[in-house]
């Protein structure tokens, strides 16, 4: 069994999440993924705050470099963060009282002990870790979870600088909820290389005919930051088996349950806007989504909440296929067709 990694640690480290770039919806080929993550690994790079300096850029404005490169305007109170200065504060002060700050802040024993995380690329403060702390790159990473997967039919994967997130099927995952409907099986998982999180894994189905996704919370993995390579990844091998054999085991039957269970859609619908706590801005995407996927049963009201999500950006997108899957399994003790309520 793969355990949570709960071992004591210096610091917790902290990010500075910026603007998300647009999801990929569409599916890649492991190669193209791990060739677009060898790139990312290359543009990110460790550095002291004893690197970074404070400059005048006129007009009554300081800017943060590190080896010479400039950092960006958005990540301005990251370093502030990082070196325990108020971002308001150190905006305010004349250039010659923020630079006898920063390098007083840069003597501190705490502040030593931490590193920034730079996208030499960008200019992209991606957040700050405990200075040395080995942290395994996304190519290894997702290299380790290619190779555990067999027959890996494509990749949906996102990034922005703090983390990458990628959902992955294998055609040996195939489940068929009902007659000529194809679902396939695999994995959902996130990586951060700051650690604003731990890794996680979860289980993933996608809707062939219209590539609507699913996460599955019945199998759910966590690591915390690593206290070596081969050990990290050696889990992270065990738990994508792990997820491989669970989707394999236990997705069909619920699945099918699901296609079996009639329902009134919209009524079912609403009870899960309302159960939820969903924003109602949300409710008439779904109920559209729902007059293409009505199939009289739970299985094409699960399939509306997915249906809308490919139109939502990346968080929403993400917390709409967390919950279908979450309703997946509440089929089971769902009794009432009309209101869909649970015994």
């Amino acid at each position: 069994m793969v355990a949570r990694n709960t071992s004591s640690r210096p610091e917790e480290p902290t990010a500075v999440v910026p603007e998300p770039n647009p999801y990929m919806l569409s599916k890649w080929e492991p190669e193209t993924v791990l060739l677009e993550l060898a790139a990312r690994a290359e543009s990110l790079k460790p550095y002291g705050l004893a690197d970074v300096k404070v400059v005048d850029a006129g007009e009554h404005n300081i800017q943060f470099t590190i080896d010479d490169v400039a950092v960006r305007a958005a990540s301005f109170g990251g370093i502030c963060t990082a070196l325990d200065v108020p971002t308001a504060f150190l905006k305010r002060v004349p250039f010659a009282l923020a630079q006898e700050i920063v390098e007083s802040m840069q003597a501190d024993t705490k502040v030593l002990d931490r590193e920034v995380v730079f996208n030499v690329n960008n200019g992209a403060v991606v957040g700050y870790r405990p200075a040395g702390k080995e942290m395994p790159s996304a190519p290894e990473v997702f290299e380790r979870i290619f190779d555990t997967l067999p027959d890996v039919d494509g990749v949906h994967f996102f990034q922005n600088d703090v983390h990458v997130d990628a959902s992955i099927v294998c055609k040996s995952l195939d489940i068929e909820p009902k007659a000529g409907d194809l679902v396939r099986g695999g994995i959902s998982c996130f990586y951060s290389e700051v650690g604003i999180k731990p890794f996680s894994m979860r289980a993933y189905s996608e809707r062939l005919i219209c590539t609507n996704g699913m996460t599955h919370r019945e199998f759910e993995r966590e690591f915390g930051l690593p206290e070596g390579l081969a050990p990290f990844l050696q889990e992270i091998g065990i738990a994508t088996q792990a997820c491989y054999d669970f989707a394999g085991k236990s997705l069909e039957g619920e699945m099918r349950r699901a296609a079996e269970f009639e329902v009134n859609g919209p009524q079912a619908i609403r009870r899960i806007f309302d159960q939820s706590r969903l924003p109602p801005r949300f409710m008439s995407g779904v109920l559209a989504a729902h007059m293409v996927e009505d199939d009289g049963a739970m299985f094409g009201v699960l399939q509306s909440f997915t249906r809308a999500a490919n139109n939502l950006g990346h968080a929403n997108r993400q917390r709409f296929q967390l919950l279908a899957g979450d309703e997946l399994r509440v089929v089971e003790r769902a009794h009432c067709p009309n209101c869909y309520a649970s015994a």
